[in-house]
Parts: structure tokens; C-alpha cells; sequence
């Protein structure tokens, strides 16, 4: 999409990014996808398969349609973000459909001990699109993308971050406003608080600032004392899965449920991310880490 805008929309430059993971843990990215954008207009388009060395979810292959070998000559992320992704984001404003992206790098670069990631960064066009479309009924990728007439093929990493950039190109024309204003207005929700809140805030100071947390199945412990910590981590509990949603904790299912079954909360989330959705599929145990 090469939609272009007027200069006072938007002085500035950004480069949207969309990357793909091998399984549940989001530091075990397998394909990366990025487009700068200058004035409007895609000028340098990047993508490569990445090695995570680690394994491949059945669930996640079905998605993306990418293996462990496909993977297996493949750079590791490291040499990725040296040679060829530090240079692209620089000091731009980092654009990604929904908090999943921003999160998998966070997490891959405590993986590898890299430094240079900047949370201040990143704009979430999943938020613009709400602000912008409220009418529309889901604001997934695919939802917006087909509301804007924005072709591209789904749960590609470069097709997924040519959509994201689209979509931003597009609210920024339509509303005649620029990435300065839209990283403003969908700065990170001001926490519930006071007798109406049923589920504690979040904390938000916490390194999980921003992630939007719902559960399903039973813990190992009070379910109250994981939520509390996820709040104290930053994480705003929701009480079931929406277009909000960003992580799924997974408990060993109700014994109500047949052996194998899933229950409606994870089914919703599976569907959500069939349509385009970011949501990380967690245990217990991967949370509480998290957390700490």
C-alpha cells in the first residue's frame, strides 16, 4: 500500500515490524518482517526466517506454516538485529499490530543479553485502529485490513507488517493527525481504580505494563494470589477473552472438560488469533517468570 498523506500529518518516519514464534513463548521468534516508512510511503521492506533453536507448537506451524526446518539454516536473532535491524529502527517510532510484537522482542533480547531495546519506542496500531474505527466490530489485523481494503497474506511476517504500516498510513490521513499524536493518545490505559473495580490494577510501573491477562483452568495456587502478582507486574486482568486480550495463562482444564478438550476461553483465543490477534499462550509456571 503506497497511500500518501500531507507533509503536516506526519514529519517524521516510522517502521513497522511483525514477527512470527516457534511456540507460546514469545522469545522464540522464527520470522521477522519489517517496512520503513518516509512521508507516507514504503521505501525499504526487510524479512528473514530466524533460527530460535527451540521447539516448533503444532498450533503455531498450523498459523504460520513455518518448521524447524525451514528454520534450520537460518540466522540466529543476534545476527539479525546486528547486521540488518538495529540500522533499520534507529531512533524511528517502532509501529506493530497489537502489544505481542513489542513483547517478543522484549523478551528475546533478555534472552540473548542484548542491549538497545526501548519500550518508549513502540505504537501499537491495534490501539490507533479502536481510537480511529470504533464502529468496527473486531480490530484484529484482518479486521482492519479488510475494513481499509488493504490486501495481504496473513501470518506472512513482511505481508503482516505491510498491513500494520497501512493501517497507520491510513489513520494518519484520515484523521489528519501524525505518529506524534497517535503515540500520545495510545500511550498504555489509565488503570481501573476504586469500589467499581473487581480485579486489582495494575501496576503501572511494572515490567509487564501493557499486557492485558486473562486465565483459564486451575492453578497449582489461589488464583488471587497469581492475579496479584501479574497486577503487581503491570498486567491488567481481564475476566474473558476480547479483541483486548494480549496473554492467556493455562491451567490444567476443569474436570468437568474431557481429557484433551479445551475450554471456551482458550477456543475464543484461538480463533482471535486465527483472525489476526496477538495472543501469548502461557503456563502458570511461565507467567510467575514473567512476573519476576
Amino acid at each position: 500500500m503506497n497511500a500518501k498523506y500531507g507533509p503536516a500529518t506526519l514529519a517524521e518516519s516510522f517502521v513497522a515490524v511483525d514477527v512470527e514464534t516457534a511456540n507460546a513463548a514469545w522469545n522464540s521468534i522464527c520470522a521477522v518482517g519489517a517496512v520503513a516508512v518516509q512521508s507516507g510511503e514504503i521505501v525499504q521492506s526487510f524479512y528473514t526466517l530466524v533460527n530460535p533453536h527451540a521447539r516448533f507448537d503444532r498450533f503455531n506451524i498450523a498459523i504460520h506454516g513455518i518448521t524447524k526446518q525451514a528454520v534450520a539454516d537460518a540466522p540466529e536473532f543476534p545476527d539479525v538485529w546486528h547486521a540488518q535491524l538495529r540500522h533499520l529502527f534507529g531512533n524511528r517510532t517502532i509501529a506493530a499490530h497489537s502489544a505481542f510484537d513489542r513483547g517478543a522482542f522484549r523478551r528475546v533480547f533478555l534472552k540473548y543479553g542484548l542491549a538497545g531495546h526501548d519500550d518508549s519506542q513502540w505504537l501499537d496500531t491495534c490501539r490507533v485502529a479502536r481510537r480511529q474505527w470504533p464502529e468496527l466490530p473486531g480490530h484484529g489485523l484482518a479486521d482492519v485490513a479488510e475494513h481499509l481494503g488493504i490486501a495481504f497474506k496473513h501470518h506472512n511476517a513482511l505481508e503482516d507488517a505491510r498491513a500494520a504500516a497501512g493501517i497507520l498510513i491510513a489513520a494518519c490521513r484520515q484523521s489528519s493527525k501524525g505518529v506524534a499524536y497517535w503515540k500520545r493518545m495510545t500511550g498504555p490505559a489509565v488503570p481501573r481504580s476504586g469500589a467499581g473495580a473487581a480485579l486489582p490494577a495494575p501496576n503501572s510501573s511494572g515490567p509487564l505494563f501493557g499486557e492485558r491477562v486473562v486465565f483459564t483452568g486451575r492453578l497449582s495456587r489461589a488464583r488471587r494470589e497469581v492475579a496479584a502478582l501479574a497486577a503487581a507486574a503491570g498486567c491488567e486482568l481481564l475476566a474473558s477473552v476480547t479483541t483486548r486480550t494480549t496473554m492467556l495463562v493455562v491451567g490444567s482444564q476443569d474436570r468437568r472438560l474431557a481429557a484433551g478438550a479445551k475450554s471456551s476461553k482458550q477456543r475464543r483465543a484461538e480463533e482471535l488469533v486465527r483472525r489476526g490477534q496477538r495472543i501469548a499462550f502461557l503456563t502458570e509456571d511461565e507467567l510467575l517468570s514473567l512476573c519476576r
